[in-house]
C-alpha cells in the first residue's frame, strides 16, 4: 500500500505532472518578477543620480559618477538582476538533480521567491526610512548620492545572501 501511494507521486502520472508543471510556470513567473524588482533596485540604489541634471551629478572620473554611469547603462543596469537569477537557476538545477521527489520543488521555490520579494519590499522601505532618519529627507537631485543608499545596499545584500544560502542548504526542499 505504501509503495503504491509513493509511486502515485512520481512524475509521469497526471496529478504530479500537473503540480510540477504549474510549479515550474509559477517559478519562472516569480523569476521574471524578481528580475523586474532587481532592475528597480539597481536604478534606485546603484544609480542615485538617475533623475538629475548633469549639473547635480558628481564630476566625471569620480568613483560615484563611475558607479552611477556603469549601473545606469547596459550591461550594468541588468547585471544585478542577471546575477541573482543565475544564482537561483543554478541552485534550482542542483536541487532538481539531488531531489528524491521533484514534484513539489518548483512550487516550493516559487513560494520562497514570493516571500523573498515581500521581505525585500519591507527591507527597501526600512532602508529608506533609516536613510531619511540619519541623513534627513531627500531635497532633490543635489542631495542624491551613495551616502543615502549604502544602508539599503547592505541590508539587501544580507537578505539575499541569507536567502540563497537557505535555498542551497535547506534539507526539507529536496526530500
Amino acid at each position: 500500500m505504501t509503495v503504491r501511494a509513493h509511486r502515485q507521486w512520481k512524475l509521469g502520472t497526471p496529478l504530479p505532472t500537473m503540480i510540477f508543471t504549474i510549479g515550474l510556470i509559477l517559478l519562472v513567473a516569480t523569476w521574471l518578477i524578481w528580475f523586474w524588482w532587481l532592475s528597480l533596485f539597481t536604478e534606485a540604489l546603484l544609480v542615485p543620480w538617475y533623475c538629475c541634471s548633469l549639473d547635480a551629478m558628481p564630476a566625471i572620473g569620480t568613483w560615484q559618477r563611475t558607479i552611477n554611469d556603469f549601473f545606469g547603462t547596459l550591461p550594468g543596469s541588468i547585471l544585478p538582476s542577471v546575477t541573482m537569477i543565475a544564482i537561483g537557476v543554478l541552485i534550482f538545477g542542483r536541487r532538481m538533480i539531488k531531489a528524491k521527489n521533484r514534484v513539489w520543488l518548483p512550487l516550493a521555490f516559487a513560494i520562497l521567491y514570493l516571500l523573498l520579494l515581500a521581505a525585500d519590499v519591507v527591507v527597501t522601505d526600512l532602508s529608506w526610512e533609516v536613510s531619511n532618519w540619519l541623513v534627513g529627507p531627500r531635497l532633490g537631485g543635489i542631495d542624491a548620492g551613495y551616502h543615502r543608499t549604502w544602508y539599503g545596499l547592505a541590508a539587501h545584500l544580507i537578505l539575499w545572501a541569507t536567502f540563497y544560502v537557505y535555498l542551497a542548504k535547506a534539507k526539507s526542499l529536496h526530500t
